[in-house]
């Protein structure tokens, strides 16, 4: 588990390293092999999830988890106007703490009773994907912050 709190930079190194691969490198990796073919796509369009944990002024004491998180912004920014002329849609997608106990099959309405308000059913997380998916040709959304209605930090 990469939850544990980092306060300080130092520590274990390895650590660190895990956690900027998972986060930064791996995704940077992954697009360098999915973006010539979305490219070639009616509709090229990447959606990149992060969390509000690494968002500006979360609140969350994490310097590793935070700054690779937040590293996707920077990452689907420059992905963006990179692919401008080919328009390519990027969106951020940062989400809140989701109810992970709950698949799908959970009525939405129970799914979102779990955890009293500080949860983000995944049901909502798929809707907005929908959303994100069906938009035309001539918008898109850049970033889209998904909190979980009682997150005291949003």
């Amino acid at each position: 588990a990469f939850s544990v709190p980092l306060i300080v930079l130092g520590g274990d190194h390895g650590y660190v390293v895990a956690m900027v691969n998972i986060n930064s490198t791996s995704t940077i990796l992954a697009l360098k092999h999915l973006v010539p073919r979305l490219l070639s796509s009616k509709k090229p369009q990447v959606i990149i999830t992060g969390s509000t944990s690494g968002l500006r002024q979360s609140g969350r004491p994490e310097v590793t988890f935070g700054a690779s998180k937040f590293a996707l912004t920077g990452i689907g920014d420059a992905l963006r106007e990179s692919f401008r002329q080919q328009r390519l849609v990027v969106t951020c997608l940062q989400l809140g703490y989701l109810n992970t106990d709950d698949d799908l099959a959970v009525p939405q309405g129970l799914a979102a009773e779990r955890g009293g308000g500080e949860l983000v059913p995944v049901h909502d997380v798929v809707q907005v994907v929908r959303c994100l998916l069906n938009l035309s040709n001539a918008s898109y959304v850049r970033e889209l912050v998904l909190p979980a209605i009682a997150d005291e930090r949003f």
